[in-house]
């Protein structure tokens, strides 16, 4: 599944239509927490990897 594939470490739960993804580190062992801009950058990416472009808003 892309979303597997793209970020690692996601959980999918169909029965609360909810995924999980571990928030980015700068490395992935002992690195920090990506913060801030880039923080907001990376959830933008994410959103757009997930949702499709079809999306009506309400």
């Amino acid at each position: 599944m892309r979303l597997a594939r793209l970020y690692p470490g996601s959980v999918i739960k169909p029965a609360t239509r909810t995924i999980l993804v571990p928030r980015p580190m700068t490395a992935r062992v002992g690195g920090q927490p990506v913060r801030d801009t880039a923080l907001l950058d990376w959830l933008r990416d994410l959103i757009d990897a997930v949702l499709p472009e079809s999306v009506n808003a309400r």
